[in-house]
């Protein structure tokens, strides 16, 4: 998703959730996971949560923070419920419905959390997105 700050961020969920899958390696291995307690409720696959922050580093102080990094959570959310019944996944069989829904669910949400900080050109963006895809009255 690397877009520099001179060139337009396209804002089609298609679109970003193709350049996203590019940041990330074409198959993961999840075969090492770990559980913090007896429940196993809770876990973690080894590797990917560094994987994850490593990817979304790179968008730190950029015009498509906001974008890059929620839509690399959201691939990431589902990469580590996969793991859960899968030892390996291929990031392309990735259900793309299931990350726009959650991608779309935290920048809701965050639209209206003053605490996260979040620039005005921030929120123009996340609007222009949801205008885009026709989820947003003016």
């Amino acid at each position: 998703m690397t877009v520099s700050n001179t060139q337009r961020l396209e804002l089609n969920f298609d679109r970003l959730f193709e350049i996203a899958l590019q940041d990330w390696p074409e198959e993961i291995d999840l075969e090492i996971i770990e559980y913090p307690d007896q429940s196993e409720k809770r876990y973690t696959v080894k590797g990917l949560g560094l994987l994850a922050e490593r990817i979304e580093e790179r968008y730190i102080d950029t015009s498509t923070e906001v974008i890059a990094r929620n839509l690399h959570d959201a691939i990431y959310s589902a990469v580590h419920g996969v793991a859960r019944f899968c030892t390996c996944i291929r990031l392309l069989e990735i259900r793309k419905e299931i990350v726009k829904k959650d991608f779309e669910s935290r920048l809701f949400d965050a639209l209206d959390n003053q605490a996260l900080g979040w620039l005005e050109e921030d929120i123009e963006i996340v609007r222009n997105y949801f205008k885009i895809q026709g989820n947003l009255n003016e």
